[in-house]
Parts: structure tokens; C-alpha cells; sequence
């Protein structure tokens, strides 16, 4: 099968691999898997360089199953918690605290600002 692999450059599978397990949450219920994508896209934030489109996410698997819920989402396609946080784990949506932005760093003319806002508070009116 490896020589085969390696010709045709196509992945060969064997049977058990191609066939056993159970099917994923996402391929049985498809509408509720992209209510889901867009639930989590608009609980995330993207990265401050742009590097990456999703880079923090606030949602966790509890608020997925509700969001899902308001969304009309049938109760009997909806998994357990704990299986709803390995959906978004395997989606890419991994929960991670927001950061922070962090300032700009000082200008040569900051202190040339402040001494001349302390001069103008000095000054008596």
C-alpha cells in the first residue's frame, strides 16, 4: 500500500480506517456545525498584528449550546457540553483570554508636552 501511496500520490485508507468510528457532529448535523462557525466568529477577536483571523475567543462550550438554543437548533442535534468544547477545539475556536493592546511607546517630545502643560498650569489666569 506504500508503494501504491507513493506513485499515485493519493492517500490510500483500509477498510477499518474508512469505515469504522462514528460519523462527526459537524458532517451529521451540517446547518447547525455553520450556526455554530458563525456564533463562535462573532464571539472572537482578531489577532492586534492581523496575523491570524481568530486569534482570542470569550465563548465557551455552555454559551455555544445556548447560542445554539436561541438559534432554533433541534435539542436532539445538540451534543453535551463537554463534547460541544472538543467541536470547537477541533473547529479552531479555542477559548483564550483577550490581550490587551498595549500603548505606543513614548515620543521624543513627550517630555516637551508635559513641561509645557505644567508651565501653562503654573501660569496664574
Amino acid at each position: 500500500m506504500g508503494l501504491a501511496e507513493k506513485r499515485t500520490g493519493i492517500a490510500c485508507l483500509s477498510l477499518h480506517a474508512a469505515f469504522s468510528g462514528r460519523p462527526r457532529w459537524e458532517d451529521q448535523y451540517p446547518e447547525a456545525a455553520q450556526a455554530l462557525r458563525a456564533l463562535a466568529l462573532a464571539h472572537s477577536q482578531p489577532d492586534p498584528t492581523f496575523r491570524t483571523p481568530v486569534s482570542y475567543m470569550r465563548l465557551t462550550a455552555k454559551t455555544a449550546l445556548e447560542g445554539l438554543r436561541h438559534k432554533d437548533i433541534e435539542e436532539a442535534a445538540l451534543p453535551a457540553p463537554s463534547t460541544m468544547a472538543v467541536i470547537l477545539n477541533r473547529l479552531g475556536f479555542r477559548l483564550r483570554p483577550v490581550v490587551k493592546s498595549k500603548p505606543l511607546k513614548k515620543l521624543p517630545e513627550t517630555h516637551a508636552i508635559f513641561d509645557n502643560v505644567q508651565k501653562k498650569t503654573k501660569q496664574p489666569s
